[in-house]
């Protein structure tokens, strides 16, 4: 029962990070940092730091949206990577929970 709940907290913790990382996106500290910060600190602190965070002009805005589509051209993006790391280490900690029943 208690994995149950634990694996239920982390998938939750893992989608409330994942939406302060979009509001991060169009901020200096953007979205990678504010993911981090909210998965492995608090979703409260990293959204705190997201809205202290100061938003970028349209021109940085734009030459960060070039850039993402050159990566996006030429390899996979840190989120995908992120995403896909993440949901590894969840169904390997489902494993082992099931495995050590």
């Amino acid at each position: 029962m208690i994995e149950v709940i634990l694996i239920t907290g982390l998938f939750l913790n893992f989608i409330i990070a994942h939406l302060v990382g979009r509001n991060g996106k169009n901020r200096r500290i953007g979205y990678e940092t504010a993911f981090f910060v909210s998965f492995f600190l608090s979703p409260i602190i990293g959204l705190l730091l997201v809205l202290s965070s100061k938003e970028l002009s349209n021109e940085e805005l734009d030459i960060i949206n070039q850039k993402e589509l050159q990566k996006k051209e030429t390899s996979s993006s840190l989120s995908n990577v992120l995403f896909y790391g993440f949901l590894i280490l969840i169904f390997g900690a489902i494993v082992i929970i099931l495995l050590n029943r």
